[in-house]
């Protein structure tokens, strides 16, 4: 601690700090500016880094809530349900399987953004329980519907099925707090 207050005590030093600020004192506002701005950008970069690594995930759920972001999420997943929801009040087979195709990737996504790893749905529904969503295995069998309706183009889905498909999606959105 000594030698720390020597060192700023001496007058070399001091002498040094004036021939600078006198040098480009007029320039200290640009250096100013220009520090902000890259510290600025790399602690977007540090944020951007930790979110993308699930590091601070746990305590960012918190801000997003604070923020409103799940908000937005609910929004988003409101608007493509409504759509889900117009394909099929439209009817005909390629709106309903389309319908079914939409709902399950609603849910493909909301279960991604919310951390579920694998990089297919059906990977993603293998860690989920009933404890978490209580129709884990209609989403299941839903799921393998829509399999069928996506990897077999002559697969003739129901009306019946579609619409009971439809609505273990929404059971599921409910159960999750983004449909009302």
């Amino acid at each position: 601690m000594n030698n720390y207050m020597a060192l700023l005590n001496n007058p070399r030093l001091t002498q040094l700090i004036d021939i600078i600020i006198r040098l480009y004192g007029e320039y200290l506002i640009y250096f100013q500016i220009a520090s902000l701005f890259i510290s600025a950008i790399l602690l977007s970069l540090i944020i951007y880094a930790g979110a993308r690594s699930k590091f601070l995930s746990f305590k960012l759920e918190p801000l997003v809530s604070f923020i409103g972001i799940d908000e937005f999420s609910q929004r988003k997943s409101t608007k493509a349900w409504a759509q889900v929801e117009r394909r099929m009040a439209e009817g005909g087979e390629a709106n309903v399987r389309l319908a079914i195709i939409e709902a399950d990737k609603i849910l493909d996504v909301i279960l991604k953004l919310s951390g579920f790893k694998g990089d297919t749905l059906g990977e993603r529904l293998k860690q989920i329980s009933a404890a978490q969503i209580a129709n884990i295995e209609d989403i299941w069998r839903v799921h393998k519907l829509r399999n069928r309706i996506v990897h077999d183009p002559d697969y003739k889905i129901s009306r019946e099925d579609t619409v009971q498909g439809i609505e273990v999606y929404k059971k599921a959105l409910q159960q999750l707090a983004l449909l009302d």
